[in-house]
């Protein structure tokens, strides 16, 4: 009686599990932390995880690389947004470094700078110093490198350095 209880148990944990990763992609980490708080036993969690990574339905590797994607394309964040956003979600940290250094320093600029772009054209703000101050806030939130935040909010609000009083 008590093994089919506990084989019951598994079962509903790895229904759980699909019916979670139904709803979106989950790293490893996250859908054990959400089987674990559902009140599914040690032993469902693993042989739930461990079953749903050998039908391809659970991989942090598929993972970040979509979760990266999106993040680039959809919201236009920079890396250091997306690594941290990845690391909460308890993918393993080379492994989203390794994911991460794919993408150019070059491509990072572009999308900052169309963000820029587009943010600018909404700050009817005549002064340059307070546009340049409100872009690099806006990117910084987005994660981009403060460096290319300064560069490129430098550039886009029309706030130049060497024309300061």
């Amino acid at each position: 009686m008590a093994k089919t209880a506990c084989s019951e148990d598994k079962r509903k944990a790895l229904d759980y599990g699909a019916r979670l990763l139904s709803f979106r992609n989950r790293s490893v980490k996250e859908l054990e932390g959400r089987l674990k708080r559902s009140g599914f036993s040690e032993a469902a969690t693993e042989e739930a995880i461990q079953k749903l990574s050998q039908l391809g339905y659970l991989d942090d590797v598929a993972f970040a690389r979509l979760w990266i994607s999106d993040r680039f394309r959809l919201r236009n964040m920079g890396k250091k947004r997306v690594k941290f956003e990845l690391l909460e979600k308890g993918v393993d940290r080379k492994l989203v470094e390794a994911e991460l250094s794919k993408y150019s320093d070059e491509d990072e600029k572009e999308r900052a700078l169309i963000l820029a772009k587009k943010k600018c054209l909404r700050d009817r703000d005549p002064d340059p110093v307070k546009r340049c101050r409100r872009l690099y806030k806006f990117l910084a939130t987005k994660g981009f490198d403060p460096s290319l935040c300064g560069e490129i909010s430098r550039t886009v609000s029309g706030f130049d350095d060497d024309n300061r009083d």
